[in-house]
């Protein structure tokens, strides 16, 4: 949106991408956002493509190639959910092992007891008192010396920023 209002305010009035792919994984978007620049006599050109959209042919060309890529998304898309697929059928965990509680090995999910400890902790505090918030428990679990795995305290902004991808 930026760029919209840049062309629009004629801070340039032309755009150099590499491809079609990488302005937008979409047809409708690409043909929507650069009639728009056109509009604010801001051109495209992509260069891998060969295309730019002031030109005579520049919107059948970018309409077929937008086709091609946001096709090329979508059998991306497939790909990548058959094999995450294919690592749960083998019982193979993929990307971050960043989950408190568990460690990786080889693949797999392995409970980290002591980790578990925590997380159980935390839960049986958070779910059964009401009145405890993430501040309170950062201040408790602070209280009594526990820390991350990188030594440091727990916060409620440790626990907002980091609940879903950090260690203990």
């Amino acid at each position: 949106m930026r760029m919209i209002d840049d062309g629009k305010s004629k801070k340039f009035d032309l755009i150099v991408t590499k491809e079609v792919s990488r302005f937008s994984r979409d047809t409708i978007d690409s043909l929507f956002y650069t009639r728009k620049l056109l509009e604010y006599d801001v051109c495209v050109y992509f260069l891998s493509d060969n295309i730019i959209t002031a030109s005579n042919d520049g919107e059948l060309r970018l309409t077929i190639m937008s086709s091609m890529a946001q096709d090329e998304v979508r059998k991306i898309s497939e790909r990548t959910k058959f094999g995450f697929k294919r690592a749960i059928d083998k019982g193979t965990v993929l990307g971050t092992d960043n989950i408190w509680g568990y460690k990786k090995d080889k693949g797999r999910l392995v409970i980290d007891e002591e980790e578990a400890k925590l997380v159980k902790l935390i839960f049986e505090r958070y779910a059964n008192d009401s009145k405890i918030g993430l501040k309170k428990l950062s201040t408790i679990l602070q209280q009594e010396g526990y820390y991350n795995r990188k030594r440091k305290s727990y916060s409620s902004k440790y626990f907002k920023a980091n609940y879903t991808k950090s260690k203990v």
